[in-house]
């Protein structure tokens, strides 16, 4: 009886040891997201060294957080699973909340969805269609074959700008050369070359290691291009995404302010610092465009879209490369040469005309008149403002005793961006401050005031100088509530503010009230000679960034980055 005894507790136990135990959830292995992540196990300030090849060993490293989990593991009741169609029509199981923030919630709640399918999304179509998932390598070809042709038909070639900002800590380690690889990819589809598009690669971990590895038009050709990119080093270590996009932001030389730079951030989400300051850096520097790519399975969502700061812009899978190379040469000039062109014409070359009245035509250098009557209607139209020319734009004069030589000027500045803006109450409002001492500050124009550009104008022909000590950041804290008192959703914020950076007082709280509810704050430095008696650790400090900071001697390029009447 004891045998028996013994061999049933034997059978059973090896019965039931083959498989693990379930979570109380349900699942077999947690989603990612949906845990904190572990402890740190690196000492403190840990930061491996530069790895000699660029191709991470596939053996797992220690570091702050775990390789990312596959999301193969699925629910083991059927009922709880949320289904999508795939590309090719089968129903796939999406696991977890991948844009959770890591508090442990794996409820499946319409926000987990969120990470797959943007909001309000008609279908799976339109979410492969914006992720470039239903893209495939095989017809990448054909995508850049249709464009160049495009391109040729319209005479657009779309010059650009192009950096890139690839992670390359611990927690990707799996799948940095799958980075490197979309990299090419995507300078497969480009045209390399000096006067069209120039590429650069900024390679990241820790907080303190950002490397400009490929500057921007430093390779003038797609040989060295490829060789550096296969070059790139891998760094290991945490993640400082946060760190890297404001390095990003403060090293674009090499880029041309008349092009689009469009920087794109390859990475998985999971950052270990605060994101937010930097992306906002990143998503400010003037006439730029940023996306978020990531790979791998596993990822955080909410994170790609605070990068970006559109769900649009974030592509997920290896082969979203097509769909980026499209966005990126899809240039405004191109946009417009497309409404220009006839749907209904055909391209019909010299020697092809099928009438014989086209073959005894007149030499091009002789001028041929004809007398004919033209009968046109013109029906008179309302012009209605463009959402992308709302904005509430303040402006601030310093008028301390420092500036007292570079008052009109200030003035005569204000005056040109008043007569370039449409104004109106539907369109782009203007406030106006002016600020010398504590006790001298004026509100001359608020948002709120339906000003029209002829009163801007004569209402700041009549300001008067001040004089006195500067007290910059009460003209900021100024400001900022006025845009909060007038706040419109749809419309852009921008500030330009004048002065020499010399304050009595500390700036940062003032210009932080301003840059907190998203207002992009210009500086201007006012002084008699280029950058002569100009406090510029003040004046970068208060912009947005230093890409924010003007001369008054480049206020033609300033006034380039506001609404103007000739497109709105």
């Amino acid at each position: 009886m004891l045998k028996l005894i013994i061999v049933f507790l034997y059978v059973t136990n090896l019965a039931t040891g083959q498989y693990p135990d379930e979570e109380k959830d349900g699942l077999l292995h947690n989603p990612p997201g949906a845990v904190p992540p572990p402890p740190p196990t690196d000492p403190p300030g840990y930061d491996p060294e530069l790895l000699v090849t660029s191709t991470p060993s596939s053996q797992p490293s220690p570091g702050l957080r775990a390789p990312p989990l596959p999301t193969w593991t699925q629910k083991t009741e059927e009922s709880s699973s949320d289904t999508l169609l795939s590309v090719d029509g089968s129903e796939e199981t999406h696991v977890g909340d991948v844009s959770g923030d890591g508090s442990g919630n794996a409820s499946g709640s319409s926000e987990g969805s969120a990470g797959v399918l943007e909001e309000g999304s008609a279908d799976a179509e339109d979410f492969f269609e914006a992720s470039g998932e239903g893209a495939d390598e095989d017809s990448f070809p054909d995508i850049m074959h249709s464009m160049d042709e495009e391109a040729a038909l319209l005479g657009v070639n779309c010059p650009s700008d192009v950096m890139f900002i690839i992670d390359a800590t611990s927690s990707v380690r799996t799948f940095f050369e799958q980075y490197v690889n979309f990299v090419e990819k995507t300078i497969e589809g480009l045209d390399i070359q000096p006067s069209v598009d120039r590429v650069g690669a900024i390679v990241y971990s820790s907080a303190h290691k950002q490397r400009v590895k490929i500057a921007l038009g430093e390779h003038k050709d797609m040989g060295s291009l490829m060789a550096a990119v296969e070059n790139l080093p891998f760094f290991s270590g945490i993640t400082a995404t946060g760190e890297a996009l404001k390095f990003a932001a403060n090293h674009t030389e090499g880029r041309r302010k008349n092009l689009t730079l469009n920087f794109v951030v390859l990475t998985d989400g999971y950052s270990y610092d605060l994101i937010e300051s930097g992306a906002r850096l990143l998503r400010e520097v003037p006439n730029s465009k940023v996306y978020a790519v990531t790979i791998g399975e596993s990822y955080l969502r909410k994170e790609l879209d605070l990068i970006t700061g559109s769900p649009a812009n974030v592509l997920i899978g290896s082969m979203s490369y097509g769909v980026l190379v499209k966005r990126i040469k899809m240039c405004d000039a191109r946009v417009r040469a497309m409404e220009r062109k006839d749907e209904n014409t055909e391209l019909v070359r010299p020697g092809e005309f099928l009438s014989d009245r086209f073959q005894n035509r007149k030499p091009v250098n002789e001028n041929v008149e004809e007398n004919k009557p033209k009968e046109q209607i013109v029906k008179k139209t309302e012009q209605l403002p463009v959402k992308d020319c709302r904005y509430d734009v303040g402006i601030i004069f310093d008028s301390s005793g420092s500036l007292e030589k570079n008052f009109q000027k200030q003035l005569d500045f204000a005056t040109t961006l008043i007569q370039q803006m449409p104004i109106s109450p539907n369109a782009t409002r203007v406030a106006i401050v002016q600020f010398a001492g504590k006790t001298k500050l004026r509100v001359l124009a608020d948002f709120d005031k339906k000003q029209s550009a002829a009163e801007l104008k004569t209402i700041i022909g009549k300001a008067h100088f001040f004089s006195g000590t500067t007290f910059t950041n009460g003209a900021l804290n100024n400001m900022a509530n006025l845009y909060q008192k007038s706040k419109r959703a749809d419309a852009k914020m921008k500030v330009v503010l004048f002065t020499d950076g010399y304050s009595a007082e500390d700036t940062s709280e003032g210009a932080e009230a301003l840059k907190s509810q998203g207002v992009v704050i210009y500086t201007v430095g006012i002084s008699t000679e280029k950058s002569a008696g100009l406090n510029m650790k003040e004046l970068h400090g208060m912009a947005t960034s230093p890409n924010h900071f003007f001369n008054s001697s480049d206020f033609v390029e300033l006034s380039k980055n506001f609404p103007s009447s000739q497109y709105c």
